[in-house]
């Protein structure tokens, strides 16, 4: 029942979120800061991650430690996900998550900001820059 209850917020929060931002078009000079949005549910043992699709993307890494300096661990997600969902994780610890957006050619990869979310804590919403 938890479970459902979280997924319905969560659910409602994006639906609110994504049309907010909705509103929040550029000036339509091409002079574009492409930010990802990254949103986290969390419970006792699980992170769910989820973020806008990135057109230009050929796959998605997530790149994870409870080392904020060491990110070693790296999970491939293909370019038609949007969400990876973490299990198995032990109850009130610090995780560490950067994703990167893998891009083809001579294009320079995008990497989001580190940001760190502790099992136990509620849903919450972090915006993160990949710049150009």
């Amino acid at each position: 029942m938890r479970e459902i209850i979280n997924q319905t917020i969560y659910t409602i929060f994006t639906i609110l979120l994504l049309s907010m931002l909705s509103g929040c078009g550029g000036s339509g000079d091409g002079d574009t800061n492409e930010t990802t949005t990254l949103y986290s549910t969390v419970n006792h043992d699980e992170i769910k991650l989820s973020w806008d699709i990135d057109e230009e993307a050929i796959a998605y890494d997530i790149e994870w430690s409870t080392d904020r300096d060491e990110l070693s661990h790296i999970k491939q997600i293909d370019k038609s996900q949007t969400e990876y969902l973490h299990r198995k994780l032990h109850y009130s610890t610090m995780y560490y998550y950067r994703l990167r957006v893998e891009l083809s050619g001579d294009a320079e990869d995008k990497y989001s900001d580190v940001i760190s979310i502790k099992t136990g804590d509620e849903i919450r919403h972090i915006q993160m820059d990949t710049g150009n």
